[in-house]
């Protein structure tokens, strides 16, 4: 279980990134393998996270517990090798890391596979996963149904990315809009309802749509949660507020690290000014979905 620092509660920044060393040294060579990593990382830009940098900035920031997601890389054979060089340099940081592994649904049964392999490493979860850089959509019954089951039989958790449907265009900003978030959510009602279920960067502004009794009905079927991961950058702070009165409990603080910036999006959260019990809920442990993380990693 995740220890809180003498007087104050845990703090867990469930949406954050690193990388091998070997992806930091070889940059080039990795973005012409998997256009989708050379989108979001092209030269020069500041975007990869080692396991230590990570603990280090957790440290600098008051993060007690965070999950360290992989990269959503679309070559199965990448995606296995990345997974194990994150374990071997995440060891010894049991406490502050819950692992995430790559897999991509287009894999099928090799995705299916890895997943069960990575629980029985110690890992808590899949993700984050890119729909679009991995050639797959979240829509899509034939790969997500196998994959939703799986994670739910491995108790595996499962962040997947997704995308506001207007604004400025980005780096990494994909098709994953609500509409499609929404039957994502449909599909792990039905298939793997114990599922926990993170979509990303505020499902793309999902919450938003539970003033639609249909939308909210569906949430509050599913085990689902939507992180902050990056909204300082898309979303004026007013927001989660918000997201948090129409889906109680079920928004979680994320980072993006490294590239939003945890002291920064901690401040982008204390500029909602929640209730104390209601930012207790975004910032720590309770949530379900924390709790059986925790759970599940001892």
């Amino acid at each position: 279980m995740a220890k809180q620092r003498p007087g104050r509660d845990a703090v867990v920044d469930v949406h954050a990134h690193v990388h091998d060393v070997s992806v930091i040294r070889n940059r080039a060579a990795f973005a012409s393998q998997d256009p989708w990593f050379g989108v979001q990382n092209p030269p020069g830009s500041r975007r990869l996270s080692t396991v230590s940098r990570l603990v280090a900035q957790m440290d600098a920031d008051g993060i007690d517990v965070s999950w360290a997601l992989g990269f959503g890389w679309r070559d199965h054979g990448v995606a296995v090798a990345q997974n194990d060089l994150i374990r071997e340099a995440a060891l010894g940081h049991e406490t502050r890391l819950r692992l995430f592994g790559s897999v991509n649904p287009a894999s099928g049964l090799g995705a299916i596979r890895e997943i069960e392999r990575l629980a029985s490493r110690g890992f808590s979860g899949i993700g984050e996963l890119f729909p679009e850089g991995q050639g797959f959509d979240v829509t899509d019954r034939k790969a997500m149904a196998p994959l939703l089951e799986a994670c739910e039989a491995t108790r595996m958790a499962l962040v997947v990315h997704a995308s506001e449907p207007v604004g400025r265009d980005y780096p990494g900003r994909d098709h994953t809009t609500p509409d499609r978030v929404l039957s994502l959510i449909d599909l792990a009602a039905e298939v793997a309802p114990t599922v926990t279920l993170i979509i990303g960067h505020l499902g793309g502004g999902l919450p938003l749509y539970a003033h639609m009794p249909d939308v909210r009905r569906s949430i509050e079927r599913a085990r689902v949660w939507f992180d902050t991961a990056a909204c300082r950058f898309l979303w004026d702070p007013s927001v989660l507020a918000q997201a948090s009165r129409l889906c109680p409990g079920r928004i979680l603080f994320g980072s993006d690290h490294p590239v939003g910036g945890i002291s920064a999006m901690r401040r982008w959260v204390d500029g909602a000014d929640l209730t104390p019990e209601v930012r207790a809920g975004v910032m720590g442990l309770d949530a379900p979905a924390l709790r059986s993380i925790e759970r599940d990693s001892g």
